[in-house]
């Protein structure tokens, strides 16, 4: 079986451009800050209301889900649609909230990796590797939790990078078509 896949042309120029825009709303990002932390609040805005649709659309139409089910998709889908127009109305609230889960994913990181370091069956130099960069992963966290700013331009970095890379990815896959 060939595995390879040969894509349309009219695909391949649509991922180009695509890939070019991407590449441009990072590069955009890292000099403007502020349209970063706009585009982290509109994400969080669409896929609330993507899974609230969804959860709707589930406990409406799926019948062989009990009544019960039914009702706490509804319930959810309603929620989460609610929270995605919080999220809008109060950005400030929502920057903080990812900011604050960023931390909490740095510390639950740091944690995991002190302890893989400390149990795992690796050389004494991995183990203590793995446990400096925990220390280091915990202690970026709080400086995080302890410096807002810094937790929201290093989310806006990621962000960024994630686009420009996105668009790389894309770009690539436009010129070469996918063989």
């Amino acid at each position: 079986m060939n595995s390879e896949m040969e894509l349309p042309g009219w695909l391949r120029a649509l991922a180009v451009i695509l890939g070019f825009v991407a590449i441009g709303v990072g590069i955009t990002m890292l000099v403007y800050p502020e349209l970063g932390l706009a585009t982290l609040v509109w994400l969080v805005f669409f896929v609330l209301i993507i899974v609230g649709i969804q959860m709707l659309a589930l406990g409406i139409a799926a019948a062989d889900l009990s009544g019960g089910m039914r009702a706490l998709n509804v319930i959810l889908g309603i929620g989460a649609i609610i929270l995605a127009f919080v999220a809008v109305y109060y950005p400030g609230l929502t920057i903080a909230f990812q900011i604050i889960l960023f931390a909490v994913g740095l510390l639950l990181m740091g944690a995991g990796a002190a302890v893989f370091g400390g149990a795992a069956n690796l050389p004494k130099s991995s183990r203590a590797l793995g446990i400096i960069l925990a220390i280091l992963t915990v202690v970026f966290a709080i400086l995080v939790l302890a410096f807002p700013g810094l937790g929201a331009a290093t989310l806006i970095v990621l962000l960024s990078f994630g686009f420009i890379l996105a668009g790389i990815n894309a770009v690539y896959v436009g010129f070469v078509g996918m063989k």
